[in-house]
């Protein structure tokens, strides 16, 4: 599965070497995944000799869709990127996954699946469903959060147009003291690790989901290293595979979520939006009375440009009256 991919995961030098039957993943801008940890495109399968046996979704209805599992050639399954072999944190049988996945080829699904075929993987390797899986690992797919130390430079940073709020590093972040708390969000998923949405943006300017692991995650905002679940009035083994893959469809760009905006679309609205399908963010409701007052109380003492004071003071006054 992906998180156990990104935890450990070995190129692969020769395709033909492979035992039949080896779970592997195809990455298709392998650099980025190397340098920055960035999941551009991936998708997994099961090897035979110089095939591939996969299961992708088809053309259907939308949020719906079709899967259909197939076969294709090493090269195509690749579609020149690169070939890697993973850990599932268990030990499977090549020839039983190998069985499992032939007797599959052909046939489609509808429902709750992953887009990228890490679960089809998963089901041939192991003989059990991901909801199963999910039922033994009730920490995947949970909205965690974490403490982020907001003080006035930071308020200023990202009122200029720049960039790391999310992740609380900003060349201003240490101007003046701590002014409020505000809580930064992610989905957790196998193999100790985050989906979360960062304001950093990658080079071509456009915002980051992106995957951390759960220690660089929870130190990434709080030098304690605090890491808190948010908890919801009903949640179950279902609801949280649901939540767990439509992370990693949006972290596949697979669906484009928006450029950050720290109250209309940040990392909460991320979470509530994979945990519930809806865009929300509390905290944003909750800390704008505080911020406003705070606004009030800070902003007019400031020698700042009269345009950027306005810029910071509409920024505070639209989360108060969100």
């Amino acid at each position: 599965m992906l998180g156990y991919f990104l935890t450990e995961h070995e190129p692969v030098a020769d395709a033909k070497q492979l035992t039949p039957g080896t779970p592997v993943a195809a990455v298709t801008a392998p650099e980025a995944l190397e340098q920055t940890g960035l999941v551009e495109s991936i998708r997994f399968g099961v090897a035979d000799r110089d095939s591939v046996i996969y299961c992708e979704p088809t053309p259907g209805t939308p949020g719906s869709p079709y899967y259909q599992v197939k076969r294709c050639s090493t090269g195509e399954f690749c579609n020149g990127g690169s070939l890697y072999t993973y850990s599932l944190q268990a030990a499977p049988n090549p020839s039983e996954t190998l069985r499992r996945a032939g007797e599959c080829v052909g046939k489609s699904y509808r429902g709750l699946r992953s887009f990228i075929g890490d679960d089809f993987v998963y089901e041939c390797a192991t003989g059990s469903s991901m909801l199963d899986y999910m039922k033994n690992h009730t920490g995947v797919g949970t909205h965690l959060q974490t403490p982020l130390k907001v003080t006035l430079g930071t308020l200023i940073w990202f009122a200029i147009g720049q960039d790391c709020i999310g992740e609380g590093k900003t060349p201003l972040g240490k101007v003046n003291p701590e002014l409020y708390e505000l809580t930064h969000h992610g989905i957790r998923i196998e193999g100790q690790q985050m989906i979360h949405f960062a304001a950093c943006r990658t080079p071509d300017g456009s915002n980051q989901i992106k995957c951390d692991s759960v220690d660089t995650f929870r130190y990434m905002t709080s030098e304690q290293g605090y890491c808190g679940e948010v908890k919801y009035p009903s949640i179950n083994a279902e609801a949280r595979l649901r939540a767990r893959n439509l992370a990693i469809y949006v972290l596949t760009h697979r669906s484009e979520h928006g450029t950050y905006n720290l109250l209309t679309n940040n990392c909460e609205h991320f979470c509530h939006y994979c945990m519930e399908g809806n865009k929300t963010s509390p905290q944003v409701k909750d800390e704008a009375k505080n911020a406003l007052k705070l606004a009030l109380r800070v902003l007019p003492g400031m020698v700042l440009p009269a345009g950027l004071l306005t810029k910071i003071s509409v920024m505070v006054l639209g989360a108060a009256l969100k």
